[in-house]
């Protein structure tokens, strides 16, 4: 039996069922993994349609052709898987091995050398993006396949993150990239394990420790999360930088601000001084006119007469005097 993995969803209408194996739904994933899939096949069950991370930004579907044929149905797989049944003996594993490098290398190169068991007489040779898995057992290829199918999302989630970082940070596209670097923390929050399946199942435990090692899925968590703090770093460094122009925006302004106030403030004085001198400029005529009245004795003919000939004519000359008196003082 052969099991091909692409990097598409299936036609929706073909898959008309929940995805089983044995009779079972698949419960072998850790809650958090299974409630946030959707795992569903066509009535002959040879076609999966898996959703994984579902409601997330990272949302990935997979389609699984399962066949008796080692044929490709759809092109090029991301990944592919063969069972070879060894009617749970170990010892004839020997007599599969070339019919594995065949399917996984096209070439009789592989050995027994790279097998690792899984449990009893059940074991995986991983090779490339391919895996043999021998047993007696299909219905465990199909979880085989079902775990094999959740590393390659893993793997497709933190590449496709890793390539559209750098191209925002390269860009210098800062909004992108926040938004990029919170959907990566909240995937990994929520979403990656390093080991999604139940504790309590060994041999799938074991599968899953052999899948992970093969796709380097902990060396790419790493890389992602190394960028991670890169970027956190770098946000940091532009946040303080923004902070201290910001601080310089904010001296500069109330500088400006108080420059304005004392141009104000002096302008106000010097509108002052100049009602003040005013003022005093008719006080100091007033009160020579009050002395000179004072010298004399008036009439009413006497004022007339004053006013007329004196008043009128002197008026200007003495305004002309006081002025000059005052502006050298």
């Amino acid at each position: 039996m052969y099991a091909f993995i692409y990097m598409d969803a299936p036609p929706a209408e073909e898959m008309c069922r929940s995805l089983s194996i044995a009779g079972k739904n698949v419960g072998f994933f850790l809650d958090p993994i299974r409630k946030s899939a959707s795992f569903s096949s066509n009535l002959s069950g040879d076609e999966w349609g898996l959703i994984f991370f579902v409601g997330s930004a990272r949302e990935t579907a997979l389609k699984v052709s399962v066949l008796s044929s080692d044929e490709e149905p759809h092109g090029t797989p991301a990944s592919k898987a063969i069972w070879l049944n060894n009617q749970y003996d170990s010892e004839k594993n020997a007599e599969h091995i070339e019919q594995a490098s065949k399917f996984v290398r096209d070439s009789k190169t592989l050995t027994l050398e790279s097998y690792q068991p899984t449990a009893g007489d059940r074991g995986i040779v991983a090779d490339r993006q391919c895996l043999a898995y021998f047993s007696g057992s299909e219905d465990q290829f199909r979880r085989v396949v079902l775990a094999q199918a959740l590393a390659v999302a893993y793997k497709k989630v933190m590449y496709d993150c890793m390539a559209e970082l750098s191209e925002a940070v390269r860009e210098n596209n800062i909004e992108a990239t926040i938004s990029l670097y919170e959907e990566i923390l909240q995937f990994n929050a929520g979403s990656y394990f390093r080991h999604p399946i139940k504790l309590e199942l060994h041999e799938m435990s074991a599968v899953w420790d052999i899948l992970a090692q093969h796709f380097r899925l902990q060396e790419l968590n790493r890389e992602l999360t190394d960028q991670l703090t890169g970027f956190a770093m770098l946000l940091r460094e532009e946040r303080e930088k923004a902070l201290h122009q910001r601080e310089i925006d904010r001296d500069r302004n109330e500088r400006s601000a108080r420059e304005k106030r004392d141009e104000i403030a002096a302008a106000l004085r010097a509108a002052d001084d100049k009602r003040d001198r005013s003022f005093h400029r008719r006080v100091t005529i007033v009160a020579l006119l009050a002395a000179v009245l004072m010298m004399v004795e008036l009439t009413p003919r006497h004022f007339r007469d004053f006013y007329t000939n004196w008043f009128e004519s002197g008026y200007t000359r003495v305004a002309a005097f006081i002025d000059g008196k005052i502006s050298t003082q």
